[in-house]
């Protein structure tokens, strides 16, 4: 009788010696699986709002394009304008000239506010002052709408330059993706 006892107790302590490694091992192989999943969905996250932040970069260069424009069609109006006072014109070329003004400076009102609600939508993407490359890509912005509006021109080698930040940046963003999945 005792060795039925016996061999019951050592049958049920080794069921549950089992069930307790078994439950160990699921719950570490749980753990582990959770953790993929969120280190999977934070990346998926990180580089959704990388590409985002992309856009409105390109968005932005382009916005500063659409401005370059309009400041070249409004310094041709003052040519048109000056030549229809020279020659002495009448009230119908001055009344085209007034209607393409109106018109110009709709549109210059319409790029100007799209290049700062652009440049406000960047710095909320780019919000790590700790990050010199998010200052540098910041200041940047700040420099090339300076010169975009004091200078009338096309400020290309500030446009390159931010293209350049930005590139480096997401590069070192890619970089850190791939050493978190490496992990």
């Amino acid at each position: 009788m005792w060795n039925v006892i016996g061999t019951g107790l050592v049958a049920g302590l080794i069921a549950s010696m089992t069930n307790i490694l078994i439950a160990h091992l699921s719950n570490r192989t749980q753990r582990e699986t959770t953790k993929m999943l969120n280190l999977e969905k934070t990346n998926e996250v990180t580089l959704e709002w990388n590409n985002e932040t992309r856009d409105l970069i390109s968005k932005f260069v382009k916005a500063c394009f659409q401005t370059h424009q309009v400041y070249n069609a409004t310094d041709g109006l003052v040519g048109r304008f000056s030549e229809a006072i020279k020659s002495n014109s009448n009230d119908r070329v001055f009344d085209n000239i007034t209607e393409d003004a109106k018109a110009a400076i709709k549109k210059s009102n319409q790029t100007s506010s799209e290049l700062y609600a652009l440049q406000a939508q960047i710095r909320m993407h780019l919000y790590d002052d700790h990050d010199y490359l998010v200052t540098d890509i910041n200041n940047q912005i700040e420099k090339v709408i300076e010169n975009l509006e004091s200078n009338r021109s096309l400020p290309a080698k500030e446009i390159d330059d931010l293209v350049d930040l930005s590139r480096e940046y997401f590069s070192i963003q890619w970089e850190r993706i791939k050493k978190e999945n490496v992990r």
